[in-house]
């Protein structure tokens, strides 16, 4: 959940950035063309680090999160603060958040 998150507030963060900064560079077709060509080497990466077998059906839910060990590795505990740069700032009260 925490490098889906991770990967959804990058994107938001990133995307924007990156595609008006290629547009001006290249154009808004050629741009196109470059976030095509990493969305196949995506995929393609996608392809080669999933597991290659699923769990079986009376295995449940621990068995399929034990078999994405290996892919997620490491970028749990650098998920957290993702939320809160979308936002430019922590859910503080001194930093204007009201109290609940």
């Amino acid at each position: 959940m925490a490098t889906v998150a991770t990967g959804l507030s990058a994107g938001i963060l990133l995307g924007r950035w990156a595609g008006g900064s290629l547009a001006d560079l290249l154009g808004w077709r050629r741009m196109l063309l470059v976030f095509a060509g990493l969305a196949l080497l995506g995929a393609l990466a996608t392809s080669r680090l999933l597991p290659r077998e699923r769990p079986r059906p009376g295995e449940g839910y621990p068995a399929a999160l034990a078999a994405m060990a290996p892919c997620c590795s490491g970028t749990a505990r650098c998920a957290a603060p993702w939320p809160w740069a979308a936002c430019g700032t922590s859910p503080s009260t001194s930093s204007g958040w009201p109290s609940p």
